[in-house]
């Protein structure tokens, strides 16, 4: 798990706030205007003769009655001061969550370049809980609802947060683990495998696997995966337990055979022949 400000999305937990209406404020009625001022001086929000002052629970309730007494209470508490309350409580609030990212999508040749080093790198499927992960939904960042964070609900504003982002980022389909702990107890049985970039160092390679084998067990399956000769896709092959590095040697080679070029063509008009029978 990590700190969603070290991902490498510049617009990470980006969100913008769903404005107060007077109508909704006016609509909820005198306990409503209470909760409202109630939570801004808890939080040392509302101002009095410019200064910041710090109430007791017995100013604060006679403040509120005074405040309420008013029609005027939205000019004393305005937009912009709650929009200031909410925007520095989601980013405090933020600063609290560790995120871990999935994708449902290892045969996306952007996903290996991008999080595998071209191939040099490891791709780890799990098999998690439905409950413990969410999907992500890519479009314009989550409008944070200022009436929720004013009734106690900031963490569950603060986790949608989290699961927003821009459609540039569609392409991975991510899923994530949301939580407030650093580590996520993983079981023996969630790994599933590990594919290796066929440009994985060998040595580096064995390595992992004798530290998975050791670790998670012999179910856990091995693949060395490479891009196809014919097109943009990525395959790969399986690995017996003790032929990871015959086989990242044996499919180095394959990208600059003729043969294989011709096998993975075969494949390729299969696929397509697949995708034109679906779209009749």
């Amino acid at each position: 798990m990590n700190e969603p400000s070290r991902f490498n999305d510049p617009t990470e937990n980006n969100f913008s706030i769903k404005g107060l209406e007077r109508s909704r404020v006016e609509k909820n009625g005198n306990r409503y205007k209470k909760e409202l001022v109630a939570s801004l001086l808890n939080q040392q929000i509302v101002e009095d003769g410019g200064k910041k002052k710090q109430y007791s629970a017995a100013d604060m309730l006679s403040y509120v009655s005074a405040l309420v007494k008013q029609e005027n209470i939205l000019d004393v508490v305005d937009n912009s001061t709650i929009e200031d309350f909410c925007f520095k409580l989601i980013r405090g609030v933020q600063k609290e969550y560790r995120v871990a990212s999935f994708t449902q999508n290892k045969t996306n040749p952007l996903m290996w370049g991008h999080y595998a080093d071209g191939m040099r790198g490891v791709c780890a499927e799990y098999e998690l809980p439905s409950e413990d992960v969410e999907r992500v939904r890519y479009g314009g960042a989550h409008r944070v609802d200022i009436e929720k964070i004013l009734k106690g609900q900031a963490e569950s504003e603060v986790e949608r947060t989290f699961l927003r982002k821009s459609l540039d980022w569609k392409y991975e389909r991510e899923y994530r683990m949301i939580s407030k702990n650093s580590f996520y107890d993983l079981q023996e049985d969630q790994l599933r495998a590990v594919y290796f970039g066929y440009k994985c160092d060998p040595d580096k390679a064995v390595f992992v696997r004798d530290i998975v084998k050791n670790s998670f067990g012999d179910h856990v399956e091995f693949f060395v995966a490479r891009n196809s000769v014919y097109d943009h896709t990525v395959t790969w092959e399986r690995a017996g337990n003790s032929c990871v590095a015959e086989l990242l040697e044996k499919m180095s080679k394959e990208v600059d055979d003729y043969n294989i070029f011709v096998g993975d063509k075969k494949v390729g008009e299969m696929i397509s022949l697949f995708d034109d029978l679906d779209d009749e």
